[in-house]
């Protein structure tokens, strides 16, 4: 095989390999099609169980990314404790909702909450809140 050094490409066989490939595959490529929509909404997804070690940032973190980011919250709460108006839990939820966050309220009382919390993430697309051109972000309460 020799080297053609201006071009770096090589000839095999008395064809150069680099003009070969872009012919013989520039056929195969899909003509480009339109160009996408951008996204209507971006979220950065978030979650906790009833665990005040992560519980107690989720604010936080959501002003966080409203302020600098820019994104919408969304926040998965697994655990009935977070449906009480009363509870613990209902400053953490009053302060997301001030902030802008979007939140979700799963049950999670008889599986492992903090498995659910980590793993609900993935489904956020089923919140409701979601169009099918949002952009979704993961991102940990901590």
């Amino acid at each position: 095989a020799e080297i053609v050094e201006s071009l770096q490409l090589e000839r095999v066989d008395g064809v150069l390999l680099g003009h070969f490939i872009e012919t013989r595959f520039k056929s195969l490529l899909p003509e480009p099609g339109p160009k996408p929509q951008p996204p209507k909404q971006r979220f950065a997804v978030l979650s906790s169980n009833s665990n005040t070690r992560y519980a107690f940032y989720l604010p936080l973190v959501a002003m966080s990314w409203v302020r600098v980011a820019r994104y919408t919250p969304l926040v998965i709460l697994v655990g009935s404790e977070w449906q009480s108006p009363t509870g613990r839990f209902a400053t953490i939820v009053r302060a997301l909702r001030d902030c802008g966050a979007k939140t979700v309220v799963l049950g999670g009382d008889r599986v492992n909450s903090a498995a659910m919390a980590q793993v609900s993430r993935l489904y956020a697309h089923l919140s409701g809140h979601v169009a099918p051109q949002d952009f979704l972000l993961t991102s940990d309460a901590d």
